[in-house]
């Protein structure tokens, strides 16, 4: 059982505590995010699949119904889990009585954290998104026209391929400053 303590933590029976904000950043890291990359590999990998002599008449719409819930559950996951990380999760980082930034501000090893790999993990989350929201739009829009059209379609693929190096790396980062930084 876990025992409640003051100012929203909670602590473990193995002795862990967690804040509010700690909790937070797990929902946004680890569970939208996982979400994020999970759908978007699902999309990728049913579009990979989505092309002419692959598929039977039959199995075409399965796949194509594939194609679009897992674009519109990666398009969902990512929006929820960059707003989160920019209006929730950035704003605790950087700003109340000794943020994490401080801390790793503080001491000289971790500085690059805070000047580097913060920003460069935001961007590539927003990034990310962003070409994921372009390349799932294609996706709706177009729909067997993506069958014949192979630049577009190699183009959708391409926006995918990059969204998923980005949230990848940006999902590395992140891990990095959630472990060398007092975030959770």
């Amino acid at each position: 059982m876990a025992a409640f303590a003051a100012h929203g933590t909670v602590r473990s029976p193995l002795g862990f505590i967690f804040t509010t904000h700690g909790w937070i950043v797990i929902g946004h890291g680890i569970v939208l995010g996982g979400l994020f990359v999970a759908a978007l590999a699902a999309t990728l990998a049913a579009l990979l699949l989505y092309r002419p002599g692959l598929l039977t008449e039959a199995g075409r719409p399965r796949v194509a119904f594939g194609l679009r819930a897992a674009g519109l559950t990666a398009v969902v996951a990512g929006w929820a889990t960059v707003l989160l990380g920019t209006l929730v999760v950035d704003p605790y980082f950087h700003g109340g009585n000794d943020p994490p930034a401080h801390v790793l501000e503080s001491y000289g090893g971790t500085v690059r954290w805070v000047t580097w790999a913060m920003p460069a993990k935001e961007n590539l989350a927003w990034m990310s998104v962003i070409l994921v929201s372009v390349a799932v739009a294609a996706v709706f829009v177009l729909g067997e026209r993506l069958l014949t059209r192979s630049p577009v379609r190699t183009l959708v693929l391409a926006f995918l391929a990059l969204a998923f190096a980005f949230a990848g790396l940006a999902a590395l980062l992140g891990a990095g400053l959630a472990k060398v930084g007092p975030i959770v």
